[in-house]
């Protein structure tokens, strides 16, 4: 129940932020109005039950994000792409959510909901820390600090929550 309110508040603020459009003119002075992203990240994982927790590494992911400035002060963009995880087991979804660049700087802060869908479903959040080197030059490196929380699916076992924090590296390149 709390994740579909979570869900909802996201799609709101999404829409929110959609209404009022960046303009081309102040983009340039800033930062791109789109990217597209391909990452890599590696870190923990948190599991457990019964009391005890264990910690392991967590699944590699992969990932192709694209993302598109909605407004410019604050700057906002609305971000989404597919998710491969892999190493011990492979698992496929996708995310949705909102990035955060204050000033239109370097550095970012992001939310969003993720679905993974095959072969066993798992739905939650994730939120990151981030920062962006280069992107205004046309192609940039990026790297972020993000936590995920799953705590509905199939591949969650009831009453439980599955956590990761992961590491991830990026490389980001100015649509337009």
């Amino acid at each position: 129940m709390r994740v579909r309110l979570y869900l909802s508040a996201l799609i709101f603020l999404m829409l929110l932020c959609a209404r009022s459009p960046a303009r081309a003119d102040k983009v340039r002075e800033r930062a791109p109005l789109s990217l597209a992203e391909a990452r890599i990240g590696q870190g923990l994982a948190l599991g457990g039950g019964s009391g005890e927790s264990t910690w392991r590494l967590s699944p590699l992911s992969i990932s192709a994000l694209a993302s598109y400035a909605t407004m410019v002060d604050p700057w906002v963009s609305v971000y989404g792409g597919l998710l491969f995880e892999g190493r011990g087991r492979a698992a496929i979804g996708a995310l949705i959510g909102l990035r955060l660049n204050p000033q239109a700087g370097r550095n970012r802060v992001s939310v969003a909901a993720v679905a993974m869908g095959l072969p066993f479903s798992a739905y939650g959040a994730t939120v990151g820390l981030g920062r962006c080197i280069g992107v205004d030059s046309g192609m940039g490196v990026c790297t972020d600090l993000e936590a995920t929380v799953f705590g509905l699916g199939t591949d969650i076992p009831e009453g439980r929550i599955a956590t990761q924090v992961q590491a991830v590296l990026g490389v980001a390149f100015d649509v337009f």
